[in-house]
């Protein structure tokens, strides 16, 4: 099962990832969130399905905040501190969905499918 994210408008913007690489970027950005305390900003269930989900505009700036530049650089590096296996692309893909969540604040959020 792969995961497609499409800015919500449908504005052209999106990102796919296999299923097998979503399992490491759920578990950086659900370590980014933890070291962040943004708990209270970003539902996490959200990257747990592919079901049409929309992750807000307010989520989408958070994410971006915490997995662009340098600050998705050190969480990836924590991740690949800890978890042997680590897909190959991750750092890839992170910077990936910091930069579609940037461009998502104004197109009215991502849908996961």
């Amino acid at each position: 099962m792969g995961y497609a994210f499409r800015c919500a408008d449908d504005s052209g913007h999106n990102l796919s990832i296999t299923g097998g690489e979503m399992v490491d970027v759920r578990e950086v950005l659900r370590l980014a969130v933890s070291l962040a305390e943004s708990e209270d900003i970003i539902q996490m269930h959200k990257f747990e399905s592919n079901d049409s989900w929309i992750v807000t505009p307010e989520e989408c700036r958070e994410i971006a905040r915490l997995l662009g530049g340098r600050e998705g650089e050190y969480v990836v590096s924590e991740y690949c501190n800890f978890v042997d296996g680590v897909s190959d692309g991750l750092l890839g893909n992170i910077r990936d969905l910091a930069e579609l969540s940037a461009r998502a604040v104004d197109h009215g959020g991502i849908r996961v499918y």
